[in-house]
């Protein structure tokens, strides 16, 4: 057994393993790989994160058609470059708005700029519900990515570590693998990067692989990354806690947070970033739901029968990697 949460056990890596040693040409390759060991630690030992991996004739229609949606406004000029995926969608009056960045959309203008989504294998949204015309998908970067992987060859200096780390926690990481995704994925973007030039690239979220390779590609173009808070930031969530020093190009270049306490958790102790970087400018979809939004009658009648009912009501948010388990232990607790 291992009495180390998940996040305790990367802590413990950075803190008494050379990881910063572990590169591929000079270029440090933990800043990458530590999610990849955070995820794979947590699912062995402290909580499997529930994630659909039957492979069906549907999901697969839908990747192959998301690869190509709406690919002809790669041929246009853009000045800015936002990332974010599906699920930071909601309906604003009657069509799709990013609840981080649609006013940020629409204060640089919509002609300006490229919205790469991440369908998060789902069907992306038809054009007349989108909150953009200028939408591609990111399938199509992880396809070409995944090809151009296969027939990359590299070398891993000082891979005994990253072996050690296997063998001593019992996992199986191929960090083989995602290494050559990860530099298929930096190849690709710096020719985006050559085809535009943008000014700035947003994102909703910097830690999924292909989303650090557009952070490292972009950041060491020259180009500012700016990372807007998409949930939960706190000193336990690994992500946004970095116990040494790595090369900055793996990191956003600034963080928009919804408030103070988010910021302070930003200290010289953490080396995500610096915390000068780090700017509250509060959350749009909240501000949308406290002043503008009304609920549908239908909405307002289940409340107030629910509050006939019951002197308190709790609510419990979530997401769709713990939503079974959640459930489960929700009815558990109502019985």
């Amino acid at each position: 057994a291992y009495p180390l949460n998940a996040f305790n056990f990367i802590k413990q890596i950075e803190t008494s393993l050379d990881v910063s040693s572990i590169t591929v040409n000079g270029v440090e390759i933990w800043p990458f790989l530590r999610n990849a060991y955070f995820f794979g630690y947590k699912n062995k030992y402290d909580f499997e994160i529930s994630r659909e991996k039957e492979i069906t004739l549907t999901k697969v229609g839908i990747l192959f058609r998301n690869i190509f949606h709406g690919f002809s406004n790669f041929f246009k000029h853009y000045d800015f470059i936002i990332l974010s995926n599906i699920g930071e969608n909601r309906i604003i009056n009657g069509k799709y708005s990013n609840k981080l960045m649609t006013d940020l959309i629409s204060e640089l203008g919509v002609k300006r700029i490229l919205y790469i989504e991440n369908p998060a294998g789902k069907k992306h949204h038809r054009k007349k519900y989108s909150l953009t015309k200028h939408v591609v998908s990111s399938n199509f970067f992880v396809f070409l990515s995944y090809l151009l992987s296969l027939t990359k060859f590299i070398e891993i200096k000082n891979k005994k570590i990253l072996k050690k780390i296997n063998y001593d926690y019992n996992l199986n990481i191929d960090y083989f693998s995602i290494t050559k995704l990860f530099f298929s994925y930096v190849f690709i973007l710096k020719l985006l990067n050559r085809i535009y030039k943008p000014e700035k690239i947003f994102l909703s979220q910097y830690y999924s692989l292909f989303h650090q390779a557009v952070i490292y590609a972009f950041n060491t173009s020259g180009v500012n990354t700016i990372e807007f808070q998409h949930g939960i930031m706190n000193d336990q969530h690994i992500a946004y806690n970095v116990f040494k020093k790595f090369n900055d190009d793996f990191f956003p270049k600034y963080l928009l947070v919804f408030g103070d306490k988010v910021k302070s958790i930003f200290t010289e102790e953490n080396y995500f970033i610096k915390n000068d970087n780090v700017i509250s400018i509060g959350n749009m979809y909240l501000n949308y739901i406290n002043y503008n939004y009304i609920s549908s009658n239908e909405t307002q009648k289940k409340f107030k029968s629910l509050r006939l009912k019951h002197n308190k009501i709790v609510a419990v948010s979530s997401q769709m990697t713990i939503e079974d388990k959640l459930i489960n232990f929700l009815k558990n607790v109502a019985k």
